[in-house]
């Protein structure tokens, strides 16, 4: 599935993700990184907190590994649902209310999906709503 910036595949023995630039790299482990993915065995993730992306700013899925490394998969509002879902496989079903804040229920902030699409400049383009 895609990120901002980033790849990431997800199967029974590990988490890997592709930065698509260095600016990716950075923001993915929190220095630089060579070109090749960052694999985690699932064995080895502590666990997984998600924060959730808003219109203008990017929401956050954050890995902690049993051995204290700690690594930053971006995404657009667009993508959350995939996100969110990849926090529940990881992270055993359970997520932090505290992840939620100012968003309402998971399911409130996943029904917007697919209505609205954000562009780069962060132009809302899709169905007018009332309110």
């Amino acid at each position: 599935m895609d990120g901002y910036r980033i790849d990431v595949e997800c199967d029974e023995q590990s988490l890997r993700v592709r930065a698509k630039n260095n600016a990716a790299r950075v923001a993915l482990t929190g220095e630089a990184h060579g070109d090749g993915a960052v694999v985690i065995p699932r064995s080895m993730i502590a666990d997984a907190k998600f924060k959730a992306a808003s219109m203008f700013v990017t929401g956050k899925l954050s890995v902690r590994t049993t051995d204290g490394h700690k690594y930053r998969m971006h995404f657009r509002k667009k993508q959350q649902g995939d996100f969110e879902r990849l926090t529940r496989e990881l992270d055993g079903g359970s997520m932090a209310a505290s992840s939620r804040r100012g968003n309402g229920s998971l399911n409130d902030s996943t029904s917007e999906l697919g209505r609205s699409h954000l562009w780069p400049a962060g132009l809302r383009v899709g169905p007018a709503r009332a309110g």
